[in-house]
């Protein structure tokens, strides 16, 4: 017998039903980002693992353990995206955005991570974010927390998360919470789980985010960041929760809230699902200023969030039921003079915007069936007496009701009108 290809471990094919799912994320996304001023692009799948490495942090698990990245036939290293924000931050360096701030743009596309697939997590998978470089201040954090929340109300699932809020504050600020909670970690370090004491050395803020239970229990004494504010991080995160406030947008603060990536500063937040245990990040993101000084170039101010798209579909699912895109019609011919006439009709048809297909000419009985397994709503039925008086038979598959109209109207009377 034949060996039967399968995809890897982590990838997957992506039939019709969730493709059209995806898409409808990434448009709800694109739409609602877009009222405020948030533009579509894209950046390469590679990009030079340089990149990541210097943006995200050589010590995050990212870099570290789930960065797809090889030498090319030119003996550059390069690396499959990971996440889109450090790619961003590059092109605005290439394109010289910088002289023309704000730039406030939005993605969706394919990112790639060697990590255990779990719930609407997959090795390779699809995120929709948005990135605001020159909006800076609470100003910008604000506004991008109001656009990641319009969009889980527009995709009907805002009543599911939460939205969990904290300050990292200044870079100045966090170096010093950072040191302050090595000190206290040290003396402990036996306490904590092994990937703990690896992070110890390398970024200890990353220990905040364990989901080993003896490290959270160690941490409940562990000092708050707020302890380390200075005035200024104070009054940034002060603004940033007045601004939720005034516009009613519910959210709670987490003092343990970290994100994973190295390039964060003040306001950090991800919406999340209660019921889905420790994996119930479904949009997260934060500040960054002064990412784009990590490559190399001028510091700008820089903020924004990405949501999973997979798992995001999952959660439309589990409120609303699956949703399949359907065609408006199938058309079925019954008889050669008919088959010659539907093919003229349906072209028409398709031209004035409607989506359907053509079943073929064969029996009534056959024809219904295929449209029953295709999921059509409407079957327009064409015989040799419609073809002759311009009319055609147009059967609600769904209510299983049937009835005559002509040719021009039919659509008039699907659209209600008729």
């Amino acid at each position: 017998m034949k060996e039967l290809y399968k995809p890897l471990r982590g990838m997957r094919d992506i039939l019709p039903k969730d493709a059209y799912g995806l898409d409808r994320v990434k448009r709800v996304g694109c739409e609602v980002s877009s009222r405020y001023g948030y533009r579509m692009m894209e950046t390469p799948l590679l990009e030079d693992v340089r990149v990541f490495g210097r943006s995200l942090g050589e010590s995050t698990d990212v870099v570290g353990k789930e960065m797809y990245n090889f030498e090319d036939k030119s003996g550059l290293e390069v690396a499959l995206r990971p996440e889109m924000t450090a790619g961003i931050a590059r092109a605005a360096l290439t394109h010289g955005w910088h002289q023309r701030l704000p730039v406030r743009v939005f993605y969706g596309g394919a990112m790639f991570r060697y990590e255990r697939p779990q719930k609407g997590r997959y090795r390779q998978f699809h995120q929709i974010g948005i990135e605001a470089l020159g909006v800076g201040g609470s100003q910008g954090d604000s506004e991008a927390i109001t656009v990641g929340y319009e969009v889980l109300k527009a995709l009907g699932v805002e009543r599911r998360v939460r939205l969990e809020l904290n300050s990292l504050g200044s870079k100045e600020s966090r170096r010093v919470y950072r040191e302050r909670l090595y000190d206290w970690l040290s003396p402990r370090r036996e306490g904590l789980s092994e990937d703990s004491r690896r992070r110890l050395e390398s970024n200890p803020l990353r220990i905040l985010d364990s989901k080993d239970e003896g490290d959270k229990e160690l941490l409940v004494d562990a000092p708050g960041v707020e302890e380390s504010w200075c005035d200024e991080s104070k009054r940034h995160y002060d603004e940033v929760r007045e601004h939720l406030t005034l516009l009613g947008i519910p959210y709670s603060e987490n003092g343990k809230l970290v994100r994973g990536l190295d390039y964060y500063c003040h306001t950090i937040f991800e919406f999340v699902v209660e019921d889905w245990g420790n994996q119930g990040a479904v949009l997260a993101g934060g500040c960054y200023d002064g990412l784009t000084s990590l490559l190399g170039g001028v510091s700008l101010a820089g903020v924004g969030w990405a949501g999973g798209c997979e798992r995001l579909l999952t959660l439309c699912e589990e409120e609303m039921g699956e949703e399949e895109e359907r065609e408006d019609w199938g058309v079925l011919s019954l008889g050669e003079d008919a088959e010659r006439v539907v093919r003229l009709w349906s072209e028409k048809w398709r031209g004035e915007g409607w989506r359907g297909v053509n079943i073929g000419r064969v029996t009534l009985k056959k024809g219904l069936k295929t449209a029953s397994r295709l999921g059509l709503r409407y079957v327009v039925i064409v015989g040799s007496d419609e073809w002759e008086r311009g009319e055609v038979l147009v059967r609600d598959m769904d209510e299983g009701t049937q009835v005559r109209r002509g040719y021009e109207d039919w659509r008039l009377w699907l659209g209600g009108e008729g």
